[in-house]
């Protein structure tokens, strides 16, 4: 069938992108270390890019009935939103709205999923659930100190004289001694990454958990 054929090939373009993802991060980097945050996108890459491949062999070899075409996009298409959501995730990683409409739409969609396929829909919504809370813990303290940077000054024009404290802590970031004149923006947030605690970024979020 055209569509079995059309869905084979996309498949296929996306194992080549993943393939590349993963092949390239290796050949740079080399191969991720165990417990890294680097390791949780390479075994995500190396899943997606299974799944790519199983959806090639099942629509342009050995197409059979046992899982619907429907079934066959879906696991298509979660290879694309967990790409999309590993990476969005990380600029709001910090934004509870954010987690609170991931997560509505994701339990939806696995309800109406889990009438067609019981194991896929808990298969997407683990894996879904799994990338959402590593990222955001990968991303949590950049997103956190660049929101606290633009709370501390929304326009980023408002300079201020930097203290000693400030040279000290700052000195890795262009801030060589005092005197020196840096963004009340750009301060705030370089700062927050220099003393960054995720117990107090919590209660800061959420002062009811103090």
């Amino acid at each position: 069938m055209l569509k079995n054929k059309i869905l084979g090939i996309l498949n296929i373009l996306l194992s080549l992108c993943f393939a590349y993802f993963i092949f390239s991060g290796i050949k740079n980097d080399g191969f991720p270390e165990i417990f890294s945050s680097e390791i949780f996108i390479f075994i995500l890459f190396v899943f997606s890019l299974s799944i790519n491949i199983f959806v090639v062999y099942k629509m342009l070899f050995k197409n059979n009935d046992k899982l619907s075409f429907p079934l066959y996009l879906v696991l298509t298409l979660s290879t694309i939103f967990w790409f999309i959501l590993l990476f969005v995730t990380y600029f709001f990683a910090s934004n509870f709205l954010f987690h609170l409409i991931i997560l509505t739409a994701i339990s939806i969609f696995s309800y109406f999923l889990y009438k067609l396929s019981k194991k896929i829909a808990l298969m997407f919504l683990t894996t879904t659930v799994f990338i959402l809370f590593i990222s955001t813990i990968i991303g949590f303290n950049n997103d956190y100190c660049w929101r606290k940077g633009r709370q501390a000054d929304k326009t980023g024009d408002k300079m201020m004289v930097a203290t000693k404290e400030d040279a000290e802590l700052l000195k890795n970031f262009g801030v060589v001694k005092e005197g020196n004149k840096i963004g009340v923006s750009f301060r705030t947030e370089m700062l927050c990454y220099q003393t960054f605690n995720f117990k107090d970024a919590i209660s800061d979020l959420f002062p009811i958990l103090k």
